[in-house]
């Protein structure tokens, strides 16, 4: 089998009806094809009218091309990534792996027109983004939520607009643009180069204005796309997070927690503020730069601890209040909200992290009036028990998320709460009833 009936055989599926997504190769079945979420077989001339595992293995060596690093990662990986075109009629993202000892192939076909702002009716505030000099702009979601596409949409609307040099990293390069006003640039990985790290320290040598890198997977590739949007470029890229709390923690996750602090003043994140009691309390506040200008005029919060010393319970309360005033704000906050959750335009979710003291167990937690979802029961690094919850807080209404936590023998130590959004002037209320229990 040449790469001449490959094509041949690819175009024959693609041609077969309408609403063709995907190609799937099963050793076993016939050629596959998927309409509208519904598979069907293609007829192929074989002795027993189906794919065997060797055609499917003639398969990918084409679609391979001897690329060593898709070989390798077939060999060590059990899978690898890559695109395979057919001139003139379709560009394909392809998965290759093994099953059963067996291989299979799914080709996905990307679509050929390049998506516009105008036609995924995204938001103003999309525009406002593109004018940006220098930065980070994160584009976040669940697979197949859209990520692609949108920083497709954004970057064609550079390309229409500006004499600059665009320069994309991707795994594989699924939209084509054509040069308009802007120079593209599109590297792919295997091909052009080797990691998104070593792609992304060479762009700094290339001239670009923007850089496009598909997906930031590791601490070396997001120390240097921060270095980069340090020094007059803008970082497009894509994180598998849901919302604006989840994406700054991830971030912060990279990197050791010696090093948070930094990071977080290089992201524009405020780092920790304490109260007037330092050795009780401490709250780290975590802030969405892009949205801190709007936000600090229309978010408030504030934390309380009381104590309860004959019980030896300490209940620390969150309470967030939104009092945006204006439609088009919600433009502005639109990165720090997560649409599962519904709620009015102008609604603010706030992601809460809480940290209970030394040995003491979190017994219970009061979200409050509204939506809520708990999303997470963890452990610090030093074995404190956390809990993590995101509530919903509509347009001018206060809401208070409380924590009560069952203490051991001994001193009250630290209780920490992260949350975002925030503003920079959270005030700390430690109640009197807690002398009693924090010592001397």
């Amino acid at each position: 089998m040449n790469r001449e009936i490959i094509d041949s055989l690819l175009t024959g599926m693609l041609e077969s009806g309408e609403g063709v997504s995907d190609l799937l190769f099963v050793a076993g079945k016939p050629p596959l094809v998927e309409y509208h979420g519904k598979l069907q077989d293609f007829p192929i001339d074989t002795p027993e009218g189906v794919m065997n595992s060797e055609l499917i293995e003639q398969v990918a060596t084409i679609v391979i091309d001897g690329n060593e690093r898709l070989t390798s990662d077939l060999a060590k990986n059990g899978s690898c990534d890559c695109s395979y075109a057919i001139e003139g009629l379709a560009r394909f993202r392809v998965n290759i792996f093994k099953q059963c000892g067996r291989f299979a192939i799914v080709m996905r076909k990307l679509a050929s027109e390049i998506p516009t702002i105008e036609k995924l009716g995204l938001p103003p505030i999309f525009r406002e983004m593109i004018k940006e000099k220098n930065g980070i702009i994160f584009v976040t979601g669940g697979t197949g939520s859209g990520k692609t596409t949108t920083l497709a949409a954004m970057l064609n609307e550079l390309n229409r607009n500006n004499e600059i040099h665009i320069l994309t990293l991707e795994d594989p390069i699924e939209f084509m643009h054509p040069h308009v006003k802007a120079a593209f640039s599109q590297r792919e990985l295997g091909k052009d180069f080797f990691t998104f790290a070593d792609g992304l320290r060479a762009a700094l040598r290339q001239a670009p204005k923007v850089i496009l890198v598909g997906e930031i997977r590791d601490r070396e590739t997001m120390e240097i796309a921060m270095t980069a949007s340090e020094t007059g470029h803008v970082v497009f890229s894509t994180l598998h997070t849901i919302n604006a709390g989840q994406t700054i923690n991830r971030i912060l996750g990279m990197f050791s927690r010696e090093e948070e602090q930094q990071v977080a003043r290089q992201l524009g994140i405020d780092g920790t503020m304490k109260s007037d009691n330092a050795e009780t309390t401490e709250v780290g506040i975590f802030l969405n730069d892009a949205a801190v200008s709007k936000l600090e005029y229309y978010l408030s919060t504030s934390v309380s601890v009381s104590c309860d010393p004959a019980a030896r319970t300490v209940t620390t309360s969150i309470t967030m209040t939104n009092s945006v005033d204006r439609d088009d704000l919600s433009y502005y906050i639109l990165a720090l909200r997560s649409p599962r959750y519904g709620g009015e335009r102008t609604s603010m979710l706030f992601d809460v992290l809480y940290f209970a003291p030394p040995g003491a167990t979190i017994v219970g937690v009061d979200p409050g009036a509204g939506d809520a979802s708990e999303l997470d029961r963890t452990s610090s690094e030093d074995g404190r028990n956390a809990q993590s919850i995101a509530v919903m807080v509509d347009r001018g209404q206060t809401r208070t998320v409380t924590y009560t936590s069952q203490l051991p023998e001994g001193e009250l130590g630290p209780i920490s709460v992260r949350y975002t959004p925030t503003v920079t002037d959270t005030p700390v209320t430690i109640a009197p009833s807690c002398t009693e229990l924090t010592g001397p």
